[in-house]
């Protein structure tokens, strides 16, 4: 791995905040690196734990599926020949990165390898590259079209890249594995995509604290079964001639989004779809990701330099940190 199990952990998006219920409980967490990123699946219930530690292997699994690196994957085999036949994940991954596209107008796009790998974000190698460069890969990431049958998964041109929604579709995949096993309260956290099933074994909220871009917590969430997914620009970026150009690109311009979003974060019941609009949403910028979100029935949280932009439905639930070093306004809408 390119990080250390310890450093990914400190780098996580969101962090779950403890509570004195949970000191109570009889907890067992699953700990393993899956995806790039540190992964825990947290049970309340010491009978559970082989739950817990099953859910290891699934995520496991996941990753030979969708990696876009690993040579007998997938999704490697899709880029590579065009189609794969069905596997147990990639239809599902496939057929859910296309109906999400199709939502935001394609501000969210599976087929947006080529540009991330033209910045240089699939190696660590990072470039500015040439506007006739960009051109070229916006030409074909706008021309790839990728289909999905019951039979297999095929793709027109370019390569597909299913990192904006697998760990939000892992995350899913893990709860429905513990909700089989008959888990009632747990905690899955896979690199800061949170899904949580229940509540704490006290009836509680779970307490999710989404970080502040300038350092520290920017506020809290408490919530119930759901989840909660952030991107966010200061996580993955690199500087050239004094200019910072971070990881989540437009498809439609080729450059990094840069519309004044730092942070958004998505609350609703699905983590695939919390995942692909988190990114969508930060695509598309603060006023028409609004939109989207009212449409949906999703609700937000939205950081710029100097402001919170937290929506109706969580005006209740969150809670903003005072000594957040950002500074921040709150504003609820």
């Amino acid at each position: 791995m390119k990080r250390s199990f310890v450093l990914i952990l400190a780098l996580l998006i969101i962090i779950a905040l403890p509570s004195c219920a949970e000191g109570k409980a009889d907890v067992y967490s699953a700990y393993c690196m899956a995806m790039d990123t540190s992964c825990e699946v947290r049970v309340y219930s010491s009978e559970h734990a082989s739950a817990a530690d099953g859910c290891k292997e699934l995520l496991w699994e996941i990753e030979k599926e969708l990696s876009v690196t690993l040579k007998d994957s997938k999704t490697y085999t899709l880029n590579e020949k065009g189609s794969v036949s069905s596997g147990v994940h990639i239809n599902k991954v496939a057929s859910a990165a296309t109906h999400i596209k199709g939502l935001t107008g394609g501000a969210y796009d599976p087929c947006i390898y080529p540009l991330v790998a033209l910045w240089g974000f699939t190696t660590d190698s990072f470039r500015v590259p040439s506007e006739e460069e960009i051109a070229e890969a916006v030409g074909t990431v706008s021309s790839s079209v990728l289909g999905c049958t019951e039979e297999s998964v095929s793709l027109s041109c370019g390569k597909a890249d299913f990192g904006g929604i697998a760990k939000g579709y892992a995350a899913d995949a893990v709860a429905e594995a513990l909700l089989e096993r008959g888990v009632e309260s747990a905690f899955i956290n896979l690199g800061g995509n949170v899904r949580t099933v229940g509540v704490k074994p006290d009836g509680s909220l779970w307490n999710i604290g989404i970080n502040d871009p300038k350092g520290g917590i920017a506020g809290v969430l408490s919530v119930a079964e759901c989840a909660v997914v952030t991107s966010g620009s200061y996580i993955r970026n690199f500087s050239e001639n004094g200019r910072t150009y971070h990881h989540i690109i437009d498809p439609k311009t080729g450059f990094p989004a840069d519309n004044g979003l730092v942070s958004v974060t998505v609350v609703c019941d699905s983590a695939t779809l919390a995942d692909g609009l988190s990114t969508a949403f930060f695509v598309m910028g603060l006023e028409s990701a609004s939109a989207i979100a009212d449409s949906l029935g999703v609700e937000t949280v939205f950081i710029t330099d100097d402001s919170i932009y937290v929506s109706a439905g969580l005006k209740e639930k969150f809670t903003p940190d005072a000594s957040a070093e950002g500074g921040y306004s709150i504003v609820y809408n």
